[in-house]
């Protein structure tokens, strides 16, 4: 049976050991939110003498680990308090924390970036905003674009984006052990299969034509049509949804125009016995009534309370990135021509009122 340990470490790096005090833990995280989350509830009373007076501050940080059978402990989550809770009705206190994702979620800066890959990018902005860095995966892709005003997270998912476009790869990073890491997204969990026989309690799957578009008409700057991006297969099977995609120099049209369409939309979810193999970034085999093969983790929720283990795991069909737009320079010098081309017109005009005036 595994058992999980939750040291509590102060700012002043005091440890101390709280797995008795803790009532209950939900671990969890999203492949669209970039730091991990765990809520603790402690147990805590100022008139029952009984009761312990456990007490954590903001910004103590909290270790979660696993311990095996064996006896061998692995950290599954360190993470800083960034907000605590007590209501006097009960006999608890909540808090909840976020592993150090968070401050690149919350750290923004202004950069412009000219022919440098990602995982140089990525070191950049670890150095800034004080981010130990770990295992950045290498793409050797240059990259050149506008960072404005945007957290330290933006700017490294904007970069990997770039890549992405040109090698098909999926990337997402990672606080593990410490430091920031960036590893290729969907990675199979080895030796696990969920199936009712074992450890998969139940499954939920859905389908939906709602946000469908199966054709993409291309126009110019004028609204001329230059050419149609199609989905024969769904139009046929379904009928036609279009959408308008208007082109940009600065960006590759047939690949953007690609991005709009849209087929349709599976959903599927799970609950069962928890494993901490199955959080979000990996994928699984499961072999259901309705799911048979491998799926993607796009969020987990894993809650741990009396001495049970278990999760709730939203899963998707591809491998998808969260991607990140890119801002280029040439709109930048674009939109400088146009302030020249108004203030010369501007000059013009004022010039033109004080020949009529004498």
């Amino acid at each position: 049976m595994i058992m999980f340990k939750f040291m509590l470490i102060l700012r002043e790096g005091q440890k101390q050991d709280i797995t008795k005090y803790v009532e209950q833990a939900t671990w969890q995280g999203s492949t669209k939110e970039a730091a991990r989350r765990l809520d603790v509830t402690l147990v805590y009373s100022t008139k029952d003498f009984h009761l312990p007076k456990m007490i954590m501050s903001l910004g103590d940080t909290v270790v979660m680990s696993k311990i095996d059978t064996d006896g061998k402990e692995q950290e599954l989550f360190s993470g800083v308090i960034f907000f605590r809770e007590r209501d006097t009705s009960s006999v608890r206190m909540t808090y909840t924390l976020y592993d150090r994702l968070i401050y690149l979620c919350k750290s923004k800066t202004t950069r412009k970036f000219k022919q440098v890959t990602p995982e140089s990018i990525t070191q950049s902005i670890c150095e800034e905003m004080r981010i130990p860095a770990g295992n950045i995966a290498a793409t050797g892709i240059p990259v050149s674009f506008i960072a404005d005003v945007k957290s330290g997270y933006e700017i490294i998912m904007t970069a990997y984006t770039e890549a992405h476009k040109k090698n098909d790869k999926v990337y997402m990073p990672v606080f593990r052990n410490g430091k920031l890491h960036v590893v290729e997204k969907g990675t199979l969990i080895e030796g696990y299969t969920a199936t009712p026989a074992q450890n998969l309690q139940y499954s939920k799957y859905s389908e939906s034509l709602e946000n469908m578009v199966n054709r993409v008409l291309i126009v110019d700057d004028k609204g001329n049509k230059l050419s149609l991006k199609t989905n024969d297969d769904d139009i046929a099977a379904f009928g036609l949804i279009q959408d308008v995609y208007k082109e940009d120099k600065n960006r590759d049209t047939q690949l953007e125009a690609g991005a709009i369409l849209q087929s349709v939309e599976q959903k599927a979810s799970m609950a069962g016995l928890g494993n901490t193999k199955c959080i979000a970034g990996y994928s699984l085999q499961v072999e259901d009534e309705q799911l048979q093969g491998i799926f993607y983790i796009r969020s987990d929720r894993h809650i741990i309370q009396n001495g049970q283990h278990l999760m709730d795991l939203e899963l998707e069909f591809d491998n998808l990135m969260d991607e990140e737009a890119a801002k280029y320079e040439k709109e930048k010098k674009e939109k400088k021509g146009k302030s020249a081309k108004g203030k010369k017109e501007k000059r013009s005009k004022w010039k033109e009122m004080l020949a009529q005036n004498g």
